[in-house]
């Protein structure tokens, strides 16, 4: 009786894709996202959108900056980081449109809003008034500049491990709406940071938001060698890159890794067909 298989590749031609795999050049992965960054005019406005630029570039995503308002298409970006804090130029009806359509447009869309302190209650009112429209619930504007310790809440609080916060100077607000705190004032029921998860927002069922009132954790941190700024701000990062589910693994897995599964898999198949070509006992 004649025993068949499913045909195998023979040991020479695993050899071959072994050698194609070790010397062939190294191809760049594909990128994991466009994302926009909205900077306005302001130098500290575009010092912080170059700090997320760069670390969301090395991670492996697609970013564009623009120095003005908001582009009139936003297709295709899955993120978008606003950093005018000081409303130059302003942040206007027709963008929160643009904005909401945005949230609307695709699953896991995560938009990040930068406010301050009291000092510009001008931005921070466009900012709430935008959660507002976005089903957000409505948020008074800051009536306190704070730079107490903060905790911070999950699931700002991993991937990098922190527990709390503290910006230079940052505007305090005294409810979350529908959504939560990212940080919280001591005693827990105020803070300088918010965001809105995946159905959250009653008009945005699946998008996300996140405001921060303050520049500096962006533009100028670390403030302080305990302040915990730029683990927050890469935290941040993480969560608008998947917002409804773990932080994405933005380390590329190492070719030697894959080498050493082809060498591997070569092996086996010589056993293979050595064995096969023994004479069969009945």
């Amino acid at each position: 009786m004649r025993l068949t298989s499913a045909p195998i590749l023979s040991f020479s031609a695993l050899l071959s894709l072994f050698v194609l795999c070790t010397f062939a050049p190294a191809q760049a992965g594909p990128s994991l996202g466009n994302v926009l960054i909205v900077a306005g005019t302001d130098v500290a406005a575009q010092q912080a959108a170059t700090t997320v630029s760069g670390e969301l570039t090395t991670a492996g995503f697609t970013v564009t900056s623009v120095n003005t308002g908001v582009p009139v298409s936003l297709a295709g970006y899955s993120q978008i980081y606003d950093t005018r804090y000081d409303n130059h130029p302003a942040f206007t009806a027709g963008e929160m449109a643009q904005y909401l359509a945005f949230l609307n447009a695709a699953p896991g869309n995560t938009l990040f809003l930068m406010g301050e302190n009291v000092s510009f209650n001008v931005r921070n009112g466009p900012i709430l008034q935008f959660v507002a429209l976005a089903g957000g619930g409505t948020i008074a504007v800051p009536a306190l500049t704070s730079s107490n310790l903060e905790t911070v809440t999950p699931p700002f609080t991993g991937p990098n491990v922190i527990s709390t916060i503290q910006y230079a100077a940052c505007g305090v607000v005294t409810s979350h709406g529908f959504g939560n705190f990212a940080s919280t004032e001591p005693g827990g029921l105020t803070g300088c940071s918010l965001f809105f998860d995946e159905g959250q927002l009653s008009n945005a069922l699946t998008g996300a938001l996140v405001v921060v009132f303050d520049i500096n954790f962006m533009a100028t941190a670390p403030t302080g060698p305990a302040a915990n700024e730029i683990p927050f701000r890469k935290n941040l990062e993480q969560f608008a890159a998947s917002p409804a589910s773990a932080p994405p693994n933005l380390t590329p897995i190492p070719s030697s890794a894959l080498l050493l599964l082809i060498g591997a898999l070569a092996i086996v198949a010589f056993e293979v067909v050595r064995n096969r070509k023994k004479p069969r006992q009945i």
